[in-house]
């Protein structure tokens, strides 16, 4: 018989694990195994493990500045919105009364009435409070009574113009029935001092 040749494993074939007397290979990690490759294996899950950090630390900036952008933009919001809608008021208002700033307007009252606004030049004499008056022209006590849903019949019709520019609660709105009054009459309102400039007074004499 001939001398047998011993093959030695080659290169590649040193990289695994000889076999056990039962035939089977031991399962040994690679990275145990060889230490260049678990040099390797270690510097791949460090720089893993920095990328995730740096993602995470980066989403979670992000949030916070979600959130303080967004409390900000919120109240910044609120803010632009009163803002806004404080302008369109005032020149909503401002519409309204330029409307009837040169147009007859009358209010329904008492003869002392009359006199302390002839004295002040303000409706209703100054006094605190809101001020009612309207663009109707009624010719009977009773009638602008029931129209104007008034508490007791006047004494006498003031005509006027607005010298001044009042913000308005009503701009010719019409009346609701009370005090036992038909109502749908159009009236103004404000809680301004109204300056007038008197046009004439009638008396009712009926």
């Amino acid at each position: 018989m001939g001398s047998r040749r011993v093959e030695r494993p080659g290169r590649d074939e040193d990289l695994w694990p000889e076999a056990g007397a039962d035939g089977r290979y031991r399962v040994i990690d690679a990275c145990r195994y060889d230490e260049e490759l678990q040099r390797e294996h270690e510097l791949i899950l460090c720089q893993g493990h920095r990328v995730l950090w740096r993602v995470g630390e980066q989403l979670r900036q992000e949030a916070l500045d979600s959130v303080r952008w967004g409390a900000v933009g919120g109240a910044l919001g609120k803010t632009v919105r009163a803002t806004v809608k404080s302008a369109r008021q005032v020149i909503h208002h401002g519409h309204n009364t330029a409307k009837i700033a040169d147009k007859p307007l009358y209010r329904y009252m008492s003869r002392a009435e009359a006199d302390a606004i002839r004295e002040t030049g303000l409706l209703r004499g100054g006094r605190a409070g809101e001020t009612f008056w309207t663009d109707s022209r009624f010719t009977s006590a009773a009638r602008a009574q029931s129209r104007l849903s008034l508490g007791s019949a006047p004494e006498v019709r003031m005509e006027f113009r607005l010298k001044n520019n009042p913000a308005l609660e009503r701009a010719g709105t019409r009346v609701q029935p009370a005090n036992g009054g038909t109502g749908l009459g159009r009236e103004y309102s404000t809680f301004d001092r109204v300056e007038v400039e008197i046009i004439n007074v009638q008396p009712f004499t009926h």
